[in-house]
């Protein structure tokens, strides 16, 4: 294995580390959703398309979910989705299945946004940010794929990048602030945690 790296060095098994759990979060963020399908994502539930298009004003609000309001429209997307988080969690065509469940992602999050809190926004940032980190070099199907090929086995390595960058900075900011947000006297005297 390569020495160093660096402040911002992220060693590859690391990465690969993450691009399992982000792919087997996906899978469970799925099977949480699949419970409410219809009462959450089809027009016959509580959010038809058009509430959901009156309520959000912004043109950002994209989602393959908005084609159509039927249940069999949101499965077939759902199915989608599971198949790309495998694919991530394997290390299969990494890269496109990472753009792939990032796409997915957002859009599932953005056909219901009223349900949304702060962790589903950093699990969307992480999932952005790993698009740009080589999440296939250890443990992957890619991998493994690629020493056939070559011939040969690679050492993992340290990858150092704008992205490894952006995902640690990522991970400090949320911290950062969460702790300026909370530096006030309800959080100082306990007032949140009394429910008071």
């Amino acid at each position: 294995m390569k020495a160093g790296g660096g402040l911002f060095g992220i060693d590859a098994r690391a990465l690969a580390v993450f691009r399992v759990a982000m792919g087997l979060l996906l899978l469970a963020d799925l099977a949480v959703r699949m419970g409410d399908m219809e009462a959450m994502y089809s027009d016959a539930g509580m959010f038809p398309r058009a509430a959901v298009a009156q309520s959000v004003s912004t043109g950002w609000n994209w989602s393959f979910h908005f084609g159509s309001g039927a249940a069999t429209y949101q499965w077939w997307l759902f199915g989608l989705a599971g198949l790309l988080a495998v694919a991530l969690a394997a290390g299969f065509e990494t890269r496109l299945a990472a753009i792939g469940s990032w796409l997915m992602l957002v859009s599932i999050q953005h056909r219901v946004p009223m349900v949304l809190s702060g962790a589903d926004i950093l699990f969307r940032m992480l999932l952005f940010w790993g698009m740009f980190l080589p999440l296939g070099r250890a443990w992957s199907v890619d991998r493994w794929r690629r020493e056939r090929r070559d011939g040969g086995k690679a050492e993992a390595e340290v990858v150092q990048s704008m992205g490894t960058i952006a995902i640690l900075a990522q991970m400090g900011m949320m911290y950062l602030f969460s702790a300026f947000f909370k530096s006030n006297a309800a959080w100082f005297e306990g007032d949140v945690i009394k429910g008071s």
